[in-house]
């Protein structure tokens, strides 16, 4: 009698337990047609974006035995800044202007670590296996740690595992403390994400280049147009003032739908039928306006909460 209740108990449990395994499923880092796309701002005391650029996934190809993508970076080409553009605007659908080879990648599935080839010897790139109290590796927080930083508490420390939802998926994010480089410095949190890497700084270089985009497979609207094409589909919208502390006002020449307002993980966390949005309750940092418009096309735009 006593082992039926046990059996009991285990088949009421087994539910359960199979609901948290499927939480915590992996998602790979690596694979074809993967981009993130990064703005360069003009200096830490500026919101000024004077260029963009994306770093993308090409195709795989067998080392050793071995599994590696290539991974590439290509600057946009966008309207320039001018007296009437404050910033830069990557053309929308994107469009690359250059390519360049970076590193080759491979990623260990059930390590949930992922590397980079460098000369003969493997680096890591990425470690999506880590538990709250342990560090982000050296070679990361040598890349978001500023030089001369002048706070002294740890960067890098993992504080806490969460699932959330961030560019279309459910993804465990490991939630740090990171530097905030612009303006007054002082420790945030900070994103590593599983599938993504870094929010919102650029980790795979030495760089404070902020992510304002990420996307894979047939959700990326990658052109290979010619300029004088793209100049010509593209439909920029203007938004002022920018930076704000209460209200937008989005404009454009053609018909708006609906607005939505993404923040650096790629949540909606507004969603507006008016171009007059008020912005009060959002919290300081760099958002997404997605405009979508009566004929269901799509366009974006930056701008900053103050």
């Amino acid at each position: 009698m006593r082992n039926f209740k046990y059996f009991f108990i285990f088949l009421f449990l087994l539910p359960i337990s199979t609901i948290c395994f499927g939480q915590n499923k992996y998602i790979p880092f690596i694979d074809q047609n993967k981009y993130w796309l990064y703005n360069v701002y003009q200096d830490f005391e500026s919101n000024r974006v004077v260029n963009s650029y994306v770093i993308w996934t090409g195709q795989d190809s067998i080392i050793n035995g071995k599994v590696f993508y290539k991974l590439y970076k290509s600057n946009l080409d966008g309207f320039p800044i001018s007296p009437t553009n404050y910033n830069f605007v990557p053309f929308y659908p994107y469009k690359f202007k250059d390519k360049n080879l970076s590193w080759l990648i491979t990623e260990d599935t059930l390590q949930k670590k992922v590397y980079f080839k460098f000369q003969d010897s493997l680096k890591l790139l990425y470690d999506f296996n880590l538990e709250v109290g342990q560090s982000l590796d050296e070679r990361l927080l040598n890349i978001i740690k500023p030089a001369n930083w002048p706070i002294k508490d740890s960067l890098g420390k993992i504080t806490a595992l969460i699932i959330e939802n961030s560019y279309n998926s459910d993804r465990k994010t490991f939630i740090f403390n990171g530097p905030e480089v612009y303006g007054l410095p002082f420790v945030t949190d900070m994103r590593l994400i599983e599938g993504i890497g870094i929010i919102p700084y650029n980790g795979f270089y030495p760089s404070y280049d902020i992510i304002f985009d990420f996307c894979e497979g047939s959700l990326c609207d990658i052109t290979s147009n010619t300029i004088e094409n793209y100049k010509a589909k593209s439909k920029q919208i203007i938004i002022y003032p920018n930076p704000s502390s209460s209200f937008i006002q989005v404009e454009t020449h053609i018909d708006i739908s609906s607005v939505e307002i993404i923040d650096q993980n790629g949540k909606v966390v507004m969603i507006s039928s008016e171009q007059n949005i008020n912005i009060g309750d959002l919290l300081s940092g760099i958002y997404i306006v997605k405009c979508i418009t009566k004929k269901n096309e799509v366009m974006y735009e930056k701008f900053v909460k103050i």
